[in-house]
C-alpha cells in the first residue's frame, strides 16, 4: 500500500495531472484544492479527489467531488420524494433513468442557473420517475435551487400549483423553462458561489411544513 501510495503521488505530480483535470469539468476552486493537497503530500485525501475522477463516468455518484457547488443529485431527489408523501403512499422508484435524465438537465448549457434548474423542474413532473409524489417533489427541487443560487421565490402556492399542473397536462412539454423561471424566481441568480446545503431534509421538512395546501394541492 504504501508503494501505491508513492505511485500515486508521482502520478499527481506529473504531467498526467494536468491532462486529467483537463478531461473533466472541474472547478477553478476544486482543482486548486486538489493541487493543494498534492504539494502537502497528504496522500490519504489527494486518494479520495483521485479516485473520484477516475470513477465519474462509472459512478456518477463520485460527481460531489468534482462538479460545481449547487448541484443537485438523484439521492437528493430519492430523499425529497420520500419526505413529501403522504401516509399510505409508498416510496417507490418506477423509473430510474427518466430520474437521472431530468436531473442531467441542470448541466445544460442555459445561459442562466435558475434555467437549468427550471428545466429539472419541469422534467421531474413530465417524465414520472416515482410511482407517488413527483409534482411535490419537482416543486421542492425547485425551492431547494432556489435557496443554493440564492434567488427568492417571487411566485405563491396557489400560482405554483397551477404552474405544476400546467406542466403535468396536455401539452406541458411545451411550456419554455424561461416562462417557469420568470414565474418563480425573483430576479435572475447572482453570479457566484453557490450556498453549500449540509443537510437538505431541513430545508425539505421547513418547505412541507409551510406550505401544506400546496403540497395536499399537488397530491390530488
Amino acid at each position: 500500500m504504501k508503494n501505491n501510495k508513492k505511485t500515486l503521488k508521482t502520478h499527481l505530480d506529473s504531467e498526467a495531472l494536468d491532462a486529467k483535470l483537463a478531461s473533466h469539468d472541474l472547478t477553478a476552486s476544486l482543482e486548486k484544492t486538489l493541487r493543494e493537497i498534492t504539494s502537502k503530500k497528504d496522500i490519504e485525501e489527494a486518494l479520495s479527489f483521485e479516485y473520484a475522477i477516475n470513477q465519474l463516468d462509472e459512478f456518477p455518484e463520485c460527481r460531489k467531488f468534482c462538479t460545481l457547488s449547487g448541484e443537485i443529485t438523484y439521492d437528493d431527489v430519492s430523499i425529497i420524494n420520500s419526505l413529501c408523501l403522504f401516509e399510505g403512499e409508498p416510496f417507490q422508484v418506477v423509473n430510474k433513468s427518466m430520474i437521472e435524465s431530468a436531473i442531467g438537465n441542470q448541466y445544460q448549457p442555459y445561459s442562466r442557473r435558475e434555467l437549468a434548474f427550471a428545466s429539472v423542474y419541469k422534467s421531474l413532473i413530465l417524465n414520472h420517475g416515482f410511482a407517488n409524489g413527483n409534482k411535490r417533489t419537482a416543486v421542492i427541487i425547485l425551492y431547494i435551487a432556489s435557496v443554493m443560487i440564492n434567488n427568492e421565490f417571487k411566485i405563491n402556492d396557489y400560482d405554483l400549483a397551477k404552474l405544476t399542473y400546467k406542466i403535468a397536462g396536455e401539452n406541458g412539454g411545451q411550456v419554455p423553462v424561461e416562462e417557469i423561471a420568470e414565474q418563480v424566481f425573483k430576479c435572475y441568480a447572482a453570479i457566484g458561489d453557490f450556498k453549500e446545503i449540509d443537510d437538505i431534509t431541513y430545508y425539505v421538512k421547513e418547505f412541507i411544513k409551510e406550505h401544506q395546501w400546496l403540497m395536499k394541492k399537488l397530491a390530488k
